[in-house]
């Protein structure tokens, strides 16, 4: 009998214990949950209040981006009127050049070939032949500087005056090399020589053969000449 009291006792403190125990648990997890839902409610009011706080802040004062000035603008002229230059007429040469000798063009330049009575061909003619009688003046058709003065086997002799801006005037078929000298300078006006003959075209009536170079490229002649001296 002591035995199963005792050992009833054992069983009855073991019962209390666990009852304590599972009472514990219970508390602390009620307690756990408690905290957890306060913090939820704290969270919530404090998102709730954020937006009040940000209603109740200034609103920055921001400015848009000033666009880009579209280039037309950019490049527009000026709104004042802008005097405009000169502008050198469509028919006046680069260079203007007086008439060598008084006469008519008998044979105009011609990048295409033409028919050479002398010759008895057909090929380009670099040049501008002037009708005009033998030993008629022959003058500087510009202001330059005597470059050359040969005899050549085609055009007989040969006279070259060197113009300003790349320009050379060529007298070719002159009567005289004795009226000018290498290197000296010349009016314009001045006579040079007198018409004389070329064998490349002495089947030709008399003239004077007068070509013109710009930069070393052979010019038409009559895009220079200005004045045409008439017989």
């Amino acid at each position: 009998m002591k035995s199963v009291k005792k050992t009833m006792v054992i069983l009855a403190l073991l019962a209390v214990f666990a009852v304590s125990f599972a009472m514990g648990h219970i508390t602390a997890a009620r307690s756990g949950a408690l905290r957890n839902s306060m913090a939820i409610d704290a969270a919530e009011r404090a998102v709730a209040v954020v937006p009040l706080l940000r209603a109740s802040e200034p609103e920055p004062d921001i400015k848009a981006p000033s666009e880009p000035e579209p280039e037309a603008l950019k490049t527009a002229a000026p709104a004042e009127d802008v005097e405009k230059e000169d502008e050198p007429e469509d028919d006046e040469p680069p260079f203007p050049l007086e008439q060598p000798v008084s006469g008519s063009v008998c044979a105009p330049y011609s990048l295409q070939a033409v028919y050479s009575e002398t010759m008895q061909d057909w090929r380009s003619h670099s040049g501008m032949d002037i009708a005009a009688p033998l030993a008629a003046a022959v003058r500087a058709a510009a202001d330059g500087k005597v470059a050359k003065a040969y005899e050549d086997k085609l055009w007989g002799s040969v006279i070259e005056l060197e113009h300003k801006g790349g320009l050379r005037s060529i007298y070719k078929g002159v009567s005289t090399l004795d009226m000018v000298r290498v290197g000296e300078e010349v009016k314009k006006g001045d006579v040079i020589s007198g018409v004389g003959t070329s064998p490349i075209e002495s089947k030709a009536a008399s003239h004077l053969h007068f070509e013109t170079w710009q930069d070393g490229i052979c010019v038409n002649p009559e895009s220079y000449v200005v004045n045409i001296i008439e017989p």
